[in-house]
């Protein structure tokens, strides 16, 4: 199921790159519909991965990679996948604070996911101009990652709400970020199959900390 859903997607995304990028010109409204497949193509392809994750967690098939990690490698890996993102939007992403702390045991591919889950949402609810902070810090025999943003917050009534999956949240202005609604869903089964925790503390209009706890190494 994964290969015939993922290749003729990765297909599609490619040739449209492949003309974005070739020595023919194109006009306006050509390269104006390639973005566009492109866009779409890339969009459809996260909603196809998080699907399939998620359904093979559910199905207790998801296996982990257990290893001594060192987290500042893991935040800035995260960090970077998501600077474009940031760079469009118009928010600063602060150089992690990391105090002192051991590495934690986990999959490496899985808490890059978990990582860049948290701060891409983080970048989406927070204003241009805004920023997002990363710090980690030992928290007893774990360590606590927290993502900070000083973006819109999120409402008392919606906070039952985020980890249910194909939930999106609107903002203030009515709008909803582009996203698969289950971003958050699939973070917090990661976090628990590496045997951790996900809590969040968010006030409306002045941000909002997820906080992921990960077993040491």
């Amino acid at each position: 199921m994964s290969h015939e859903l993922r290749t003729p997607l990765n297909a599609v995304i490619g040739l449209a790159d492949l003309l974005l990028l070739g020595r023919d010109p194109l006009v306006d409204r050509q390269r104006e519909y390639l973005d566009g497949i492109a866009s779409s193509g890339r969009h459809l392809l996260a909603l196809v991965n998080d699907v399939l994750d998620l359904a093979k967690i559910e199905a207790g098939k998801q296996e982990l990679r257990l290893e001594s990690i060192p987290i500042h490698d893991a935040i800035e890996e995260g960090m970077t996948a998501i600077i474009p993102l940031a760079s469009a939007r118009g928010v600063m992403l602060e150089p992690a604070t990391i105090v002192a702390v051991p590495n934690v045991r986990a999959d490496r591919v899985r808490l890059r996911q978990i990582l860049y889950n948290l701060i891409s949402n983080a970048v989406k609810f927070t204003d241009r101009g805004g920023m997002v902070r990363i710090r980690a810090r030992r928290d007893d025999d774990r360590v606590a990652i927290a993502v900070v943003d000083n973006g819109v917050g999120i409402a008392p009534s919606d906070l039952s709400r985020l980890y249910r999956s194909f939930e999106q949240l609107t903002l203030p202005s009515g709008d909803r970020p582009q996203g698969t609604g289950l971003g958050l869903a699939l973070t917090k089964r990661l976090v628990e199959m590496h045997g951790g925790t996900i809590d969040v503390e968010s006030e409306l209009g002045s941000g909002t900390t997820f906080t992921v706890r990960i077993p040491v190494a």
